[in-house]
């Protein structure tokens, strides 16, 4: 693998003839493309690749967020770097080839601000669910105006939707979900973010079936 400045032709990512680019924290590199080999996965090479495939498949559609809200840039490594880390080391279940994820230990936001207090779900007819709290504004660094990130999964459609418009001090949000989704169960992280900033509270990890 050899170390390369952004020259003439600049840094890349990517397969170019036998030479791969990539970037490798923070620093652009080139390495050989690697031979394909003839030998059988293990068990464990197995279910390396599984829980690879599950936690970027889900982490995807995050990342915008998880760069931006994920607790603070170390040694170089962004906020979805460290993010996708811990999902890989911490956020699954089983053993191959019965590998989940463990939703409940799932993080989206991690941070000081003050988190839901008394955060309630209840999933309502016509495919909506109502979110309440308490508003805690005066807890550290938490004011009235900090909003509300809502993000819902749906692992049986593998679809997202997201809300981030309702403020601390409302106490309660209704969110309207797919039609299509009454019936599955749904798995919900909430917390604040500060306007204007990067800071925010760790995700509460909720769930419900929507009627």
């Amino acid at each position: 693998m050899g170390k390369f400045e952004k020259g003439i032709l600049g840094g890349f990512r990517g397969t170019i003839g036998p030479v791969v680019g990539t970037n490798w924290r923070g620093i652009d590199v080139m390495r050989s493309r690697p031979k394909r080999s003839g030998r059988q996965a293990t068990d464990k090479q197995l279910e390396q690749r599984m829980v690879f495939a599950l936690v970027i498949r889900f982490f995807n559609p995050l990342r915008g967020l998880l760069d931006k809200y994920y607790g603070q840039p170390a040694n170089e490594r962004s906020r979805a770097d460290l993010a996708s880390s811990y999902l890989l080391r911490e956020a699954t279940t089983g053993s191959y080839p019965n590998i989940t994820l463990d939703y409940n230990k799932v993080i989206i936001t991690k941070g000081e601000l003050a988190g839901p207090q008394d955060a309630v779900l209840v999933p309502q007819a016509n495919a909506v669910l109502e979110f309440t709290w308490t508003d805690n504004s005066g807890q550290p660094e938490a004011v009235s105006t900090d909003l509300l990130l809502v993000v819902v999964y749906n692992p049986e459609k593998a679809r997202f939707q997201f809300d981030h418009t309702e403020q601390r001090s409302a106490g309660a949000l209704s969110l309207s979900l797919p039609d299509s989704w009454q019936g599955d169960v749904v798995h919900c992280w909430i917390g604040f973010t500060a306007m204007g900033g990067y800071r925010a509270s760790t995700s509460l990890h909720l769930t419900a079936t929507v009627l």
